[in-house]
């Protein structure tokens, strides 16, 4: 039987004392972030899949920017457009 670790801690008590309980402005921060990194990596993923570049699929989004992964929001044009990649097949 392996010993535990008694220097190791849960995830969620690592958040606690870094970013504070839930419900404060640092922590909802961090969570905040944590959803939109998420949705940058379906994206990611699905555009990979897809075999599209930044620049397809920003086409695909109507801006003329490539899409940044680290900056998404998450609102429904993209949340649209994720679900349009990961059902679309492969051209």
């Amino acid at each position: 039987m392996k010993k535990k670790n008694k220097n190791l801690t849960s995830l969620e008590d690592f958040k606690v004392k870094n970013y504070g309980k839930r419900g404060t402005k640092k922590r909802e921060e961090l969570e905040a972030g944590y959803e939109n990194f998420k949705i940058g990596v379906l994206l990611l993923e699905a555009r990979l899949e897809k075999g599209l570049t930044q620049e397809q699929l920003a086409a695909k989004a109507g801006t003329t920017k490539s899409v940044s992964y680290t900056h998404l929001r998450a609102h429904e044009t993209v949340l649209d457009l994720v679900c349009r990649l990961l059902l679309e097949k492969k051209k």
